[in-house]
């Protein structure tokens, strides 16, 4: 069955409410009218009785004749719509019925030792007025009410019908388009969100062109030098004694991948809460003692600090937390000059224990600052001279908040990074 637009089946809507309250509106006033009327036929009734009871009383006083005395009872007993006769026998009562196309009243009711009955005639004509007054004045209105609803109902599906066509544009990957934020309260906050998912799909579209360029950069570049030093290692070009050399080369570019393929599978998991901690009282001193150990080659010549209180115990994933300093030291020490300072710093709480990890670098803008958590999302590494994917940070806050903690970061533009971590006491 095809299915009706938004706007056919508004203006429908409305327009059958519409016309459904106005023809209960119509035969609640037709019935009405019909009340009415018959009241006041029977009250012209009552007056007509009085009226006979009254020439009767003056005929009797003045001893007016049968002539006479008809005459004046004439009067009273015709008019220009009505019929009224005395019956010496009846009943009483008031009816109304159709004869000869015309719709007749009668009322009976009792006068004196006999009754009266009056039928008044012509009654169809005031029902046709009555309908045709109804039947224009809805008509008119109805008239009128279409307009107004189709107006509205304009109002309400044109910028619908404008956001399904910019969700269409979205999903065939046009991030671009934007929708009108205007309408009605809901359209319109519906619209601000339909543009804000365009705007972060596009973000998010920028930075996974990005992320692949870099990964692509950091997956080539280890595998061509990999691929060089084999073919020099086959065709004799390097000398026996500098064989060594280059299998460190080569060892150091395949630990390369093997952390970038780690960090995107890590990566993966996490978003897909595949993760699950196997957590237990970890004492941090021991801990990032053990880490700075594992991280020295990374450091190289830059001097590590630890300060504060280091007797703290967190409740944690020993490997997860690992995994967390290790992404920290590294980025430090990527932004890092050579020969500076790397400061650890414990601060213990009521109900948990900071971390921070304090470089000496360049320090970065408040723009960075907010995107560097952000997957996919690579410094500018022309301040440290080393190309990174921009993993290990998202990385880092996913497995803190995994743990129940929190990550921030302080800095300013030549003034070096902090890095805060806040997890749970154990």
């Amino acid at each position: 069955m095809r299915k009706q637009s938004l706007f056919r089946k508004l203006f429908s809507t409305y327009a059958a409410v519409i016309l459904g309250s106005f023809l209960v509106f119509g035969a609640a006033y037709i019935i009405q009218f019909h009340y009415t009327l018959y009241d006041d036929f029977e009250q012209r009734h009552a007056d007509i009785r009085e009226a006979v009871k009254s020439q009767l009383q003056t005929a009797d006083r003045y001893g007016w004749s049968s002539d006479e005395r008809e005459e004046s009872l004439s009067a009273v007993l015709s008019g220009s719509n009505y019929e009224a006769e005395l019956l010496d026998s009846g009943s009483e009562a008031a009816s109304g019925y159709w004869t000869g196309g015309e719709l007749h009243y009668e009322v009976v009711s009792s006068f004196d030792e006999g009754y009266i009955r009056t039928v008044f005639t012509g009654l169809e004509h005031d029902y046709i007025r009555a309908v045709t007054a109804i039947a224009g004045t809805i008509g008119g209105v109805l008239m009128l009410a279409a307009g107004m609803v189709w107006v509205v109902s304009r109002r309400l599906a044109d910028p619908l019908r404008e956001m399904s066509r910019a969700a269409s544009a979205v999903s065939g990957g046009d991030f671009s388009v934007r929708v009108d934020e205007h309408g009605p309260l809901e359209i319109s906050r519906l619209g601000r969100s339909l543009n804000q998912m365009g705007e972060e799909l596009a973000e998010t579209e920028q930075l996974r062109k990005a992320f692949l360029a870099n990964v692509t950069h950091d997956l080539r570049s280890p595998l061509t030098s990999i691929k060089g030093f084999l073919t020099a290692l086959e065709d004799g070009t390097i000398p026996d004694e500098r064989r060594p050399y280059y299998y460190r080369l080569m060892r150091g570019e395949t630990e390369r991948l093997i952390k970038l393929v780690h960090d995107l599978l890590d990566l993966t998991k996490l978003e897909g809460g595949r993760i699950e901690l196997d957590c237990a009282p970890v004492s941090l001193k021991p801990a990032l003692e053990r880490v700075l150990e594992t991280a020295r080659p990374e450091l190289g010549s830059r001097r590590t600090v630890l300060t504060g209180e280091t007797e703290a115990v967190v409740w944690g994933d020993r490997e997860r937390l690992d995994q967390v300093w290790i992404n920290l030291l590294a980025n430090a020490a990527a932004f890092s000059p050579k020969n500076s300072t790397i400061t650890l710093t414990f601060t213990e709480h009521r109900e948990s224990v900071s971390v921070s990890i304090r470089d000496e670098g360049s320090g970065m803008t408040k723009e960075a600052l907010e995107q560097m958590w952000d997957r996919f999302y690579k410094a500018d590494s022309s301040r440290s001279g080393k190309a990174g994917t921009g993993i290990g940070l998202s990385i880092v806050r996913s497995l803190t908040e995994l743990h129940g903690g929190a990550v921030s970061a302080d800095s300013s533009v030549g003034e070096g990074t902090t890095v805060t971590v806040t997890l749970p006491k154990a």
